[in-house]
């Protein structure tokens, strides 16, 4: 298992009505896309137990990450996203999507990965954002309990220039997402 697990199992107790911290602790659990290949049957039986308790608002983060992984993962991130997309939708928890997406290829698998399997009243956080504006749009007008958070990586330099040359992001057409909520949980 991811090491953050074990930190979360061992100091649950915070999260614990009566800890000094417990009223501004939350936490959501799940298996990041660079790790997709612990989800097994063991994993899902954690996350389930670990999803029971009341500070846990979702599942995740997971999804896909094809900006440091190549294709050749695709299916076992694939695998990992779906079981943790129908996991939060059985419990009724958010899901919460890390999802570098680099192409608009893989954005649309990713939104029929997601339109597949999450209904349109489920609540969705799309973590540290940086993918094209069509696709937030897409993703905002599908879902409307869906949130968004922008990594600042969307005001580097070489990212605005890329996305001003290539027509695909940028800076300035990343302010048109700004009505796209954020989340609060």
């Amino acid at each position: 298992f991811p090491p953050e697990w074990k930190w979360l199992e061992t100091n649950l107790h915070f999260f614990e009505p009566g800890s000094a911290t417990s009223e501004k602790l939350w936490f959501s659990i799940g298996i990041h896309p660079h790790d997709a290949g612990n989800w097994d049957a063991e994993a899902e039986a954690t996350a389930r137990r670990l999803a029971a308790h009341p500070k846990c608002v979702g599942i995740g983060e997971c999804g896909l990450d094809l900006f440091k992984h190549d294709r050749g993962e695709l299916e076992k991130q694939l695998q990992a996203f779906r079981a943790q997309a129908k996991l939060a939708v059985e419990l009724g928890k958010a899901l919460v999507v890390h999802a570098r997406l680099v192409t608009a290829q893989n954005e649309d698998l990713c939104f029929e990965t997601l339109s597949e399997l999450v209904p349109v009243d489920h609540p969705v956080h799309i973590h540290c954002y940086s993918d094209s504006l069509r696709h937030a749009l897409q993703l905002c007008e599908r879902w409307p309990n869906l949130r968004i958070g922008f990594t600042g990586a969307i005001t580097f330099r070489d990212r605005r220039d890329k996305g001003a040359q290539k027509g695909k992001g940028g800076v300035q057409e990343k302010k048109g997402e700004a009505h796209c909520r954020e989340l609060v949980m």
